[in-house]
């Protein structure tokens, strides 16, 4: 089970909020049924609840630039929570009143950090479905484990061996289905 993670280009949803004598929080969006770009030869889309288990289940921190030193929140603290809708997996972070903290609100406000990112494991190939569409190839992610969340600076699709371990593997899990069933008709015919 690998790591894998995602930057977030459009849409994003990342704005500040803060009250009167509140903390600033933070708000990012994970948009579900939107492809990604092409991710090495395959684009992805993560359904709707694909977060639904985990965002129960397990301890998700909320981090700068996936950086564990450059803490924001933490779901278990209570300091990061997420709204699970039809158009995606939203989160918000009260943010610390770290320079970390303090840096990002300035960096939000400027214009400067607008993207977000997420770090995901698969546990189960049945979390996943892989589809050819014309010359396209789409990988549908039904259930995922999150990592983390993170506004980031760079909000790009970087290449990924992870990912393309992931294709490979489809790739050739197709090409066996495919032989068996050449060599499944080759025998019906020689045996008629």
């Amino acid at each position: 089970m690998d790591q894998e993670r995602r930057y977030v280009v459009t849409p994003v949803s990342l704005e500040m909020r803060a009250d009167d004598g509140a903390a600033p929080q933070l708000k990012g969006l994970i948009p579900y049924d939107s492809l990604s770009l092409d991710l090495g030869g395959f684009r992805e889309v993560f359904k709707p609840g694909a977060f639904s288990e985990t965002i129960k289940a397990d301890d998700i921190v909320g981090l700068f630039n996936h950086e564990a030193s450059l803490i924001l929140g933490r779901s278990s603290a209570g300091t990061l929570s997420f709204q699970d809708t039809d158009k995606g997996l939203g989160y918000t972070l009260d943010l610390p009143d770290t320079q970390v903290g303090r840096d990002l609100q300035v960096s939000v406000k400027r214009g400067d950090i607008k993207g977000t990112s997420f770090s995901f494991w698969i546990k189960d190939m049945a979390d996943e479905q892989w589809v050819r569409d014309g010359d396209s190839t789409i990988r549908n992610i039904l259930r995922a484990t999150l990592g983390d969340v993170s506004p980031v600076t760079f909000p790009a699709y970087p290449e990924s061996q992870v990912d393309m371990r992931s294709f490979k593997e489809w790739e050739r899990q197709l090409y066996r289905q495919l032989h068996l069933r050449q060599r499944r008709q080759r025998l019906t015919e020689l045996t008629t």
